[in-house]
């Protein structure tokens, strides 16, 4: 019995660690010119949808790409040839921008959407120059799914047993509950001020 619990103990580091290697997963992102008759690998990319942490594994430079060529970036399946993505232009494939695939992620951590962005470097504030390392490289974010807004409803529609909505009646103003005291209050008023005349 020491020996089993002793076992259990000394292994439950390294079952916590196996577990958290295994969400880890591999994915390839593809470029498709749109001159071109089938798609390339663009990056091969390792993600983990739990700590929403990505990296590169490999970036491939796109072949044969004008600045004018329009190229299709998304997720392609050869067996089924589904693809999904985005256009931008061939220019975003040079190496003076920095280029960012964004990972769009469902409940259960698999990508099903992917966008793409490239922008100039910024100049360094203190020399003035740009900023180029690393270009050649790919930056991967993940984004998790996101729960749109959810309505606020009021109270449910109470039925009566003939199934139809009960009408309250409207709440009265003052004038409309007590009209008849305001009316005494004026005859005896109009019926004293013309008997105090006769005398």
């Amino acid at each position: 019995m020491r020996v089993i619990s002793a076992l259990v103990i000394l292994s439950a580091p390294l079952l916590a660690l196996t577990a958290s290697a295994s969400t880890k997963e591999d994915i390839k992102v593809y470029a498709w010119p749109v001159s071109e008759p089938k798609p390339q690998v663009l990056a091969e990319i390792t993600y983990d949808p739990q700590s929403l942490t990505a990296s590169t594994k490999k970036y491939h430079q796109i072949q044969s790409t004008s600045s004018e060529d329009l190229v299709r970036v998304g997720l392609y399946d050869p067996k089924t040839t589904d693809w999904t993505g985005i256009v931008t232009s061939g220019s975003h494939f040079e190496s003076k921008y920095a280029k960012t695939i964004v990972l769009h992620l469902d409940h259960e951590g698999r990508p099903f959407y992917v966008g793409f962005s490239a922008s100039v470097p910024s100049k360094n504030k203190k020399s003035g120059e740009k900023n180029n390392q690393g270009f050649e490289s790919l930056k991967v974010v993940l984004k998790p799914p996101v729960q749109g807004p959810q309505p606020h409803l009021n109270k449910p529609v109470v039925l009566n047993p003939e199934g139809k909505v009960d009408e309250k009646e409207p709440e009265k103003t003052f004038i409309q509950k007590y009209w008849w005291v305001l009316a005494l209050f004026l005859v005896l008023q109009v019926v004293s001020a013309t008997g105090g005349g006769d005398k």
